[in-house]
């Protein structure tokens, strides 16, 4: 059993990740456009304007 330990600690890790990828940190709008932040340091900035695709940015 102790041969898949760094597979299960490698992926309690991933699984840490992905949650902290879906708790938002902030959500901000300002002149047609939206920015949500989560608390991994991803951002997402949408557009008003349809024909601008949405920016995601890592901080």
């Amino acid at each position: 059993m102790t041969e898949h330990i760094d597979k299960v600690i490698k992926r309690r890790l991933e699984l840490r990740q992905e949650r902290l990828d879906k708790e938002i940190s902030f959500i901000s709008a300002s002149d047609g456009q939206i920015t949500i932040g989560y608390k991994s340091g991803k951002r997402i900035t949408e557009f008003d304007d349809k024909r601008k695709k949405p920016l995601i940015e890592y901080v």
